[in-house]
């Protein structure tokens, strides 16, 4: 098993939402953004990592073919 460590971006009203449930979580059991996140991410990781894995099959393939491009 592998560890690593991402950054996730949020935005506008999402931030707002991300503080809001911060603050909740924070009343119950002291969590914060960080530590909610985390936990929201290994909750549902397997199946969204299956996708983002699925996502880099496709630029791969499409990259080799040479339709798509980095950068």
């Amino acid at each position: 098993m592998k560890f690593f460590e991402l950054t996730f971006i949020v935005e506008d009203s999402q931030e707002e939402r991300l503080a809001a449930l911060a603050k909740r979580f924070g009343k119950v059991n002291g969590g914060g953004e960080k530590d909610i996140l985390q936990f929201a991410v290994a909750a549902v990781h397997k199946a969204e990592i299956e996708a983002k894995l699925d996502f880099l099959e496709n630029v791969i393939e499409g990259m080799e073919k040479g339709a798509i491009k980095w950068n």
